[in-house]
């Protein structure tokens, strides 16, 4: 793959995972939305990190938080456990704004490497 259609194929993704963030605010099934996000992000990051030579956006792409589904959940299963109280138990719209600073974060990130990224294609491909 040249350079300009790595380019391309990475901007595409920077701009999906930003829409996804944005769409976790009034999804659904946040729970399974969620837990996809997650993914994509450590798999995007990863390959952010493999292939872009360009200092500021691997720097940038270091700042991006590593969250997790599990990560939340195990937090709000210890809470449960240690209030004893059921009515403590996390639902689902305690999770999404216990994660919400991490997801703005994140999307903050991606915005600059979009804008990093998206404006010089001499950015892309350690190959």
């Amino acid at each position: 793959m040249d350079k300009a259609q790595l380019n391309k194929n990475l901007c595409r993704q920077v701009e999906d995972i930003i829409f996804q963030a944005n769409a976790l605010e009034s999804c659904q099934y946040f729970y399974t939305d969620f837990d996809n996000f997650c993914q994509y992000n450590q798999e995007l990051k990863k390959f952010i990190q493999e292939h872009i030579t360009n200092s500021k956006i691997l720097s940038i792409a270091e700042d991006i938080p590593d969250i997790s589904l599990k990560i939340y959940l195990r937090k709000h299963w210890y809470s449960f456990l240690l209030s004893g109280n059921g009515n403590n138990f996390r639902t689902e719209s305690a999770l999404r704004d216990d994660s919400k600073w991490d997801r703005a974060h994140l999307k903050e990130q991606y915005i600059k490497i979009y804008e990093e990224l998206c404006g010089n294609e001499d950015n892309v491909s350690k190959n």
